[in-house]
């Protein structure tokens, strides 16, 4: 004979109101131990165990990104001029040639100076599709070309 009915749950009740779980129970241990571990932590790294000097590193240290700011300096260059988008791509391949800026970095700025340089193209393209609907309108298009 079974202990449980088919479709019966085996607590009909449910867990009671403010019984944790076992991750909740520990985290809880460790809140309230948590400046004697990483003294303790810190100690053992100080003697010398390379497993706590590398927990230690890993989570106090800061990870190197390459996320960063980096300046360059465009002497006064307008990035929404077209005429402009070779002189910058320029400075920026003189500026990893130098080492001032990383490669990485270089095809990032250089990618950014690709999608302006075709935002600036569908601008343009725009602009010329609206006369030519303006002119087709008003019929003086061709009148122009002469």
């Amino acid at each position: 004979m079974a202990k449980f009915q088919k479709g019966q749950s085996g607590n009909p009740s449910g867990k009671r109101p403010g019984t944790l779980n076992k991750r909740s129970q520990f985290i809880r241990l460790l809140e309230d131990n948590a400046e004697n571990l990483i003294n303790k932590l810190i100690e053992l790294a100080l003697e010398g165990d390379v497993h706590a000097l590398r927990f230690c590193l890993e989570r106090f240290l800061p990870k190197a990104t390459t996320n960063q700011y980096i300046q360059l300096d465009l002497q006064g260059l307008d990035i929404q001029l077209s005429k402009n988008l070779p002189m910058i791509g320029k400075k920026i391949i003189d500026a990893t040639a130098s080492g001032a800026l990383s490669v990485q970095d270089s095809n990032q700025f250089m990618h950014l100076i690709n999608a302006q340089k075709g935002f600036l193209a569908q601008e343009e393209l725009a602009k010329r599709l609206d006369e030519i609907e303006s002119h087709q309108k008003t019929g003086c298009f061709f009148d122009e070309l002469e």
